[in-house]
């Protein structure tokens, strides 16, 4: 989203593990300009590299999911979660 979004556009975004959401508003845009040697581009190339590719990953099995038609059985998820944990 960080490169979709347009001047005056609002999205909302889901926050990992289910944990609320994010409301995303573009109020301005300022282009900048980067030194070809700054010593901050590793890093930057990096980190923008982890995260698109944990987005694609997200993106592919959730496309897989409802392509497939992937339902949850909670109780038996519940179960082992407490068996696994140690519980009776």
């Amino acid at each position: 989203m960080l490169f979709a979004l347009a001047k005056g556009q609002v999205k909302l975004m889901a926050a990992p593990r289910n944990r609320g959401w994010y409301v995303v508003k573009v109020t301005d845009v300022i282009p900048g300009q980067v030194a070809k040697e700054d010593p901050r581009l590793p890093d930057f190339r990096r980190t923008m590299a982890q995260v698109t590719s944990a987005e694609y990953s997200q993106q592919l099995r959730a496309a897989m999911r409802n392509e497939v038609g992937v339902k949850r059985n909670d109780p038996a998820i519940n179960a082992l979660k407490t068996r696994l944990t140690g519980g009776n």
